[in-house]
């Protein structure tokens, strides 16, 4: 296994997933183009978007969120450029967190005191003051978002004498559940990393998947999109779905040739994954379990946990050299 699969496979997937595909300038630019408020998108020189590799997401909460910095100049009502942020808060949990708007200025507060800190001398910003940040989030949990994008929504104001007083802002927000599949919107990529995002809960989601690998195989030919994209969907689906059919979806895979000459093997180390991160015998022996029990043929499965027919067969998994009933 390759290093960089290997670093896809023990991090979150959602995280892996969300960097990977957003981290990318144009992928970012395009996302952006298709998805702002038209007002803002009209006071931002998207031209000059940068990812910055810095993350604020506590260690404590990174298996329920991502968070990507990307810096950029804002115009205002004269025309003059202003250098400013997009913070992107990715939520990955099932149901939507009330408290996201407090997360969300504890991370702005580390942006702007970083900035205070470390004062630039760029024509685009006055040092006396702190750069605009726009508030971003991307949920894409199982429920539909029911709580206000503002912070005072969170406090308890005794009255409008302590309005001026209260701590304000909203942050923007794209529940995906409440996007439809035909409202999504982008270049190719942009639409299948969104799709997936959306319905890689879902109990129907083996319904979805020939489509979504058909838009895996539409890329392939793409300028933009290079053979690791297309390997971070897939891996993705496969570590982040646990309610498809490993059988069936190598299947679909193995269906379109592209998918299995330029991504199978990938796949391959991917079914295989925990038994050859720990190298132990009983996690590569739960493997091969799981994938007969999904039905993949003896021969895969010997290939991708690297265990022997005898080791199957004093495991109690064979009768001969076919799966035990």
């Amino acid at each position: 296994m390759s290093d960089p699969a290997r670093a896809f496979l023990v991090q979150n997937p959602h995280d892996r997933l969300f960097k990977k595909i957003l981290g990318s300038q144009a992928n970012a630019i395009d996302f952006f183009q298709n998805y702002l408020p038209p007002e803002v998108l009209a006071r931002m020189d998207l031209a000059t978007l940068h990812p910055e590799e810095k993350s604020y997401v506590d260690e404590s909460l990174r298996e329920s969120y991502s968070d990507l910095l990307y810096s950029v100049s804002l115009k205002d009502s004269a025309g003059v450029a202003h250098d400013g942020f997009l913070y992107l808060l990715m939520e990955h949990k099932s149901t939507p967190d009330r408290f996201t708007a407090l997360q969300l200025l504890h991370y702005m507060t580390m942006i702007w005191k970083s900035v205070a800190e470390h004062p630039t001398t760029d024509s685009g910003h006055d040092s006396r003051l702190l750069p605009m940040i726009l508030p971003l989030v991307l949920y894409h949990g199982e429920s539909a978002w029911r709580f206000g994008c503002d912070f005072s929504s969170l406090l308890d104001l005794p009255g409008e004498a302590f309005h001026k007083y209260a701590v304000n802002f909203e942050y923007h927000l794209w529940d995906l559940s409440a996007i439809p599949d035909t409202e999504i919107k982008g270049v190719v990529l942009t639409q299948t990393f969104l799709l997936i995002l959306k319905h890689v809960r879902d109990a129907r989601f083996h319904e979805k998947l020939p489509g979504i690998l058909d838009l895996i195989v539409s890329l392939y030919n793409s300028d933009r999109t290079g053979l690791e994209d297309l390997r971070a969907l897939l891996i993705y689906i496969f570590k982040a779905a646990d309610r498809i059919d490993s059988r069936e979806a190598l299947q679909y895979i193995e269906s379109r040739p592209v998918l299995k000459e330029r991504i199978m093997p990938t796949i391959a180390d991917l079914i295989g994954q925990e038994a050859r991160l720990d190298g132990r015998t009983e996690g590569k022996l739960e493997t091969a379990r799981r994938m007969l029990a999904d039905g993949l043929p003896v021969e895969k499965v010997l290939q991708y946990t690297g265990l022997s027919l005898d080791e199957l067969r004093r495991a109690g998994m064979l009768q001969g050299d076919k799966p035990k009933d």
